[in-house]
């Protein structure tokens, strides 16, 4: 009696585990940026991008290899290229790029914010302004960022994009060798939210250029790769379940 009373108990198991046929292992490599990957005090790799790589592995049959340490934007783009990496997370499409990485899925939304020092005098409400007033000096940003562009041919304002990360452009403001700073505001913020940091810095009431951040994989991937992983992303987000972890990170905005 026993035997038989355990075949339903087998069947619904059988049928309610998620089963996948092999597991599909993928190179990537990570930019030291705020909020999208940091390490924590243990040297463990944290941020957005992260939650969710660990919720794309739980629901598909992909596994995604960290590298050891992180890698400057160039050399990931030139990875992505060369095949050397077969992902990445999470990336600003534009023409130069989709010559060599295959855009999958849109991730989540950036805005590019304008802060000063908390005493900073400066009252820029517009645009206008910032043209007049960021024309005294360099605009700080992140070097390899798209954001370049914009500073120097839409706002017409000189850009210092040498730091390789926003707490080194924090700290310039803080000693006072530049006045403004552009770049990402999940990464901003999240930095900003350290205890050295607050009540340090003002944030103007501009939105620059809001950005989609891009799922990519690299032209020398199969379509069928990317195809597989826009769909898994594709039921996470009608799932609601893409959206919890987002959100996660992108409520310290609000």
């Amino acid at each position: 009696m026993r035997r038989y009373t355990m075949l339903p108990l087998l069947f619904v198991l059988f049928w309610t585990t998620p089963l996948y046929s092999q597991t599909i292992s993928l190179k990537t490599d990570f930019q030291d940026t705020a909020s999208k990957v940091i390490k924590d005090a243990s040297g463990k790799y944290v941020g957005i991008c992260i939650d969710l790589m660990n919720l794309i592995e739980k629901n598909s049959g992909f596994k995604f290899i960290y590298p050891k340490d992180f890698s400057p934007l160039k050399r990931i783009e030139a990875d992505l290229g060369s095949g050397d990496i077969d992902v990445y997370f999470a990336l600003i499409k534009n023409p130069a790029r989709e010559k060599f990485a295959s855009f999958i899925e849109p991730l989540y939304t950036i805005d590019y914010i304008l802060i000063a020092k908390a005493d900073e005098k400066a009252d820029i409400k517009t645009i206008d302004d910032l043209k007049t007033i960021g024309k005294n000096g360099k605009i700080l940003t992140v070097g390899g960022s798209t954001i370049v562009n914009y500073i120097e041919k839409t706002l017409g304002l000189p850009a210092d994009s040498s730091a390789a990360t926003v707490n080194q452009n924090l700290s310039k403001l803080l000693a006072g060798r530049e006045r403004f700073m552009i770049y990402q505001d999940l990464s901003i913020l999240y930095e900003m939210t350290k205890p050295e940091y607050k009540d340090k810095f003002k944030i103007y009431p501009l939105s620059l250029q809001k950005e989609e951040l891009w799922l990519v994989t690299s032209k020398k991937q199969p379509d069928s790769t990317g195809k597989s992983l826009q769909a898994v992303i594709k039921k996470l987000k009608a799932s609601g379940d893409w959206d919890k972890i987002v959100s996660k990170y992108t409520s310290i905005t609000k």
